[in-house]
């Protein structure tokens, strides 16, 4: 899920009964209305996927596997974390 190139002041908004499943790298800008509530899943099954959070604070619970976490672009600000380590 990448923004780069939005314009203006995009939003990205859904209910807490909602979900977003990310297969490969995110990339937020800084201009972003964040304001979905529902659970983030991060499920790619391979290591070089990046998260470029710009500043934005993800408002739910985040899932993943444990790779995700070795390559952050910068700050990741999450209300819950939650991590699966395959093995």
């Amino acid at each position: 899920m990448n923004w780069t190139g939005a314009l203006g002041a995009p939003t990205l908004s859904g209910t807490a009964d909602k979900a977003i499943h990310i297969f490969g790298s995110l990339t937020f800008v800084a201009t972003l209305k964040q304001e979905f509530k529902g659970d983030f899943y991060f499920e790619g099954d391979h290591v070089g996927n990046l998260i470029t959070s710009a500043g934005q604070y993800l408002q739910s619970n985040v899932h993943g596997r444990w790779f995700w976490l070795r390559t952050l672009a910068d700050s990741l600000y999450v209300f819950n974390l939650s991590l699966f380590c395959p093995g």
